[in-house]
């Protein structure tokens, strides 16, 4: 066909051709960067890694004392993540050692009793697990059609997932007006779950506090940091109905708090009480029916908004690198033997992330190291192929090789002519 167009046309349709290759090959660059960004919080995306977790007690008082903790295992939890000690190694000379396997939120503690001889004897405490730990990134589809009426509303899970815990005051009476002022006019789940995300991301000022102050006195002051942005979004979720709860951990990050998301094998991170680097973190989870425990960061999302960047990221979905620890709001219901709480009248605690550690209060040495390398990494390699960015991106390129040859034998073309002209 071109052969029957003039010498000016397929100059034209040359000229244009050749600018269009380039450009469809940029809309598919754009279309596979887009298509990564998506693997952080696809279900096929998870890396593995291996955690050396150290706790280490030392005393040096002179006369006998006695030393008692309670130490988190890293579990297994849904989709979320996979865990499995392959070796631990517990203290010498040690009284007590239990392990409780499930509390009210199943989570599980080693607890230890160990006495102290005194500065003659036996003074030190060392406990170590090595643990190989899977991570995924989960993005949840929640259906637009769900409200609250779908929820079985005598269950246990509703009943104890909506109720009042220290630091969760339902009953709080900013904390009513503001969840139905948040919510008012809508009906699913969806909506009103994102306009409360929403709001905690958008009202709360990020500031380190050395004790979490709970969900109304971050309403009040709009301000906190991942214990309250949880803490504010779990309490206004149960004021409405929606089932939710604390999810408590680490948040694998480098040295300047900014998470690694291009993961590879060999990567590590070391974090300590020494180095004062410890990562930890708290999220949200509430519960969908016929899905199970959804995620969201509303911290992370207050990270995103404040650098101007889509803080739905972090809505209904959670990347590989959050590690969960403990799950729950206020511990010590179910723990067994109890925590033995000094000096308080309290039942329990409204966090418990790692351990809960009871000794001498002077003339002591406490280190806890957390040593993560990670083992392997897979970023969606059974993800369903984006045959649509292939086809282009093949149709792209084999275009702009098709159109180049084709100027070039026009080209060529054109010389001849001009040598037959001249002879």
């Amino acid at each position: 066909m071109i052969q029957f167009l003039s010498k000016n046309t397929k100059a034209i349709i040359l000229i244009i051709l050749c600018l269009y290759s380039p450009f469809l090959i940029s809309i598919n660059f754009q279309r596979a960067f887009s298509f990564q960004n998506d693997l952080l919080f696809n279900s096929n995306s998870s890396i593995t890694y291996e955690l050396n977790y150290t706790i280490d007690y030392q005393s040096y008082k002179v006369s006998p004392t006695v030393f008692e903790i309670w130490v988190a295992r890293v579990e297994n939890w849904s989709v979320d993540q996979s865990s499995e000690i392959h070796t631990q190694i517990n203290p010498d000379n040690v009284v007590n050692h239990t392990l409780d396997e499930f509390d009210i939120y199943n989570n599980s503690y080693d607890y230890f009793y160990k006495e102290m001889e005194g500065i003659s004897g036996d003074q030190s405490f060392n406990l170590q697990y090595n643990y190989e730990i899977t991570s995924s990134g989960i993005k949840y589809e929640i259906p637009d059609n769900l409200t609250l009426d779908d929820y079985d509303k005598n269950s246990n899970l509703y009943q104890f997932y909506t109720s009042y815990q220290p630091n969760l005051e339902i009953n709080d009476t900013d904390i009513i007006n503001t969840a139905q002022s948040i919510t008012d006019g809508k009906s699913s789940l969806n909506e009103m779950i994102e306009a409360i995300y929403l709001y905690v991301v958008k009202n709360l000022q990020y500031t380190v506090l050395s004790i979490p102050i709970g969900a109304a006195a971050a309403l009040s002051t709009k301000s906190g940091d991942c214990s309250e942005y949880s803490s504010l979004m779990v309490a206004l979720l149960r004021t409405i109905g929606i089932p939710s709860r604390k999810v408590l951990g680490i948040s694998l990050v480098n040295d300047e708090l900014m998470p690694k998301y291009e993961a590879e094998v060999g990567d590590v991170w070391s974090y300590s009480t020494e180095a004062n680097n410890i990562p930890g973190h708290a999220w949200v989870q509430y519960y969908i029916p016929n899905m199970g425990w959804v995620s969201a960061d509303p911290t992370w999302g207050n990270s995103l908004y404040e650098s101007g960047q889509d803080i739905s990221q972090y809505l209904n979905q959670i990347d590989y690198l959050h590690l969960i620890t403990t799950i729950g709001d206020y511990y010590g219901m179910g723990i067994d033997p109890p925590l033995d709480l000094l000096d308080s009248d309290e039942e329990g605690m409204p966090e418990f992330p790692f351990f809960y550690p009871i000794g001498n209060s002077t003339n002591y040495d406490f280190t806890w190291t957390l040593d993560f390398k990670i083992i392997e990494v897979n970023f969606a390699e059974d993800a369903p192929t984006d045959w649509i960015t292939i086809f282009l991106l093949a149709v792209g390129g084999g275009s702009f090789l098709l159109f180049a040859l084709i100027g070039i034998a026009a080209i060529k073309k054109s010389k001849s002519s001009k040598k037959e002209y001249y002879r």
